[in-house]
């Protein structure tokens, strides 16, 4: 909200960062999440989604500062947005890596600054020196937007795509948006470009990939509050999302949905 976070290569899949209120359009899952039913846990064997690991290269070659926090820094792909970071900022071209942590890594010799202990309790020394207003207690979250909501105008197209701003008027009338329906028994379908065979796991390899199966399809089951959770029936494959979602559809964020309805409707 500061303004001073720009982007969060996240190496985890339990959608926290989420549930804390972190824009879902600013956070790169790039090993899958248990949350993104388009891009479920990426198992070791398996490959990575194109678009987050391209977003991922990007930030390695462009990133000026790099937080590590909690991470061991083992040898994972996502290293190289913090060593890049860091192999740059020997040569003044950026600031490097910082790294926080409670244990060594590997990678401590190459950190222009490395700070033992809890990330909780680091930030909040940092938020204070840089005068910025301790975090509420309980944290607002998402749940305020949605209480009640379960189905909403959003600002995509039938594949789930983001509505340019150019493209939002056609013959100086504004595009319609979309429903997107999210209350128990609905029909839905994954959009494409989805990671559930790259992921290698053995549950989505039954799910029908046929080329003439189209796209994935199911039903939503039902929203789950206590795990910020929509449970979702895929071809037999039980599947979640995140409640959160549903709030960033809202406001634009994503550049693209993981799911949309089967049968679309559009405002009138």
């Amino acid at each position: 909200k500061a303004g001073l976070i720009h982007g969060w290569v996240q190496q985890n899949h339990d959608g926290l960062p989420q549930k804390a209120g972190f824009p879902q359009e600013h956070i790169n899952e790039v090993h899958g999440s248990w949350y993104d039913p388009a891009n479920p846990v990426v198992l070791y064997s398996g490959d990575l989604r194109s678009m987050e690991n391209n977003w991922m290269q990007d930030d390695a070659k462009t990133a000026d500062l790099v937080l590590v926090l909690g991470t061991s820094l083992s040898g994972l792909t996502a290293d190289e947005v913090a060593t890049k970071a860091a192999d740059r900022s020997k040569h003044g071209r950026s600031l490097g890596m910082v790294v926080i942590n409670l244990q060594q890594t590997p990678q401590d010799h190459k950190a222009s600054l490395r700070i033992f202990g809890r990330s909780d309790d680091i930030f909040v020394a940092v938020m204070d020196r840089l005068s910025i207003d301790p975090l509420p207690t309980p944290l607002p979250t998402f749940h305020s937007v949605l209480t009640k909501i379960r189905r909403a105008l959003v600002p995509y197209n039938d594949m789930g795509e983001l509505i340019p701003e150019e493209q939002k008027t056609c013959s100086g009338r504004l595009q319609r948006k979309m429903w997107l329906d999210l209350q128990p028994g609905e029909a839905i379908c994954i959009t494409d470009g989805h990671n559930l065979y790259g992921s290698d796991q053995d549950e989505y390899k039954l799910i029908n990939r046929s080329k003439n199966a189209g796209q994935p399809k199911g039903v939503v089951v039902g929203w789950d509050d206590e795990t910020c959770s929509i449970h979702l029936q895929i071809q037999g494959v039980h599947m979640e999302m995140g409640q959160w979602w549903l709030e960033a559809a809202i406001r634009g964020g994503p550049i693209k949905l993981p799911i949309v309805n089967l049968y679309p409707k559009y405002e009138r």
